[in-house]
């Protein structure tokens, strides 16, 4: 099962350079988005965000944890 080798996760739709400067209509929309597009090419669950740099704070964490990411 190679299932364990490679994790691919949700990591925004346009790569903005920092969650935390736009509204939460736009962070909702990045995360929505890119979450919906990977569950339906791949077939499962997007659970996670990976976000280069962590530009991120406990706004942009509770947007995510309501889009459906653990």
């Amino acid at each position: 099962d190679d299932s364990d080798l490679i994790s691919v996760e949700s990591h925004t739709v346009t790569h903005p350079e920092d969650l935390r400067k736009l509204e939460d209509a736009a962070v909702t929309k990045e995360l929505n988005e890119s979450k919906a597009a990977l569950e339906e090419k791949l077939g499962r669950k997007m659970r996670s965000l990976a976000y280069p740099v962590g530009n991120a704070d406990d706004r942009v964490a509770r947007i995510a944890h309501a889009a459906g990411y653990e």
